[in-house]
């Protein structure tokens, strides 16, 4: 279900960089986090800017099947993968740790 989730995310936020997207899920705790990943700092932050796409994921897992306490168990983080080059040796793993 996530797959097709992320799917759904990417061409949301596709005008806005969006390249890639992680989850982060502690099943069977409630929720799924979603971290989207544009390719440079600048694209991260202009998205920060505008504000969060929070509301915008809780819309599509909602629409996908998940109930209230997930929804309210959910979010959103933008990071950039030149962030990730330059602080976490290329390792998106160790970024969302």
């Amino acid at each position: 279900m996530l797959k097709e989730i992320e799917k759904r995310l990417l061409e949301l936020f596709a005008e806005d960089g969006a390249a890639t997207v992680h989850w982060v899920v502690a099943f069977p705790m409630p929720g799924a986090w979603a971290w989207i990943f544009t390719d440079t700092d600048q694209q991260r932050d202009a998205i920060v800017a505008k504000g969060l796409y929070t509301d915008e994921v809780r819309a599509v897992l909602g629409e996908s099947g998940f109930d209230r306490d997930d929804l309210d168990a959910s979010g959103c983080v933008v990071e950039s993968m030149e962030t990730v080059n330059r602080d976490f040796e290329g390792s998106v793993f160790y970024r969302l740790r």
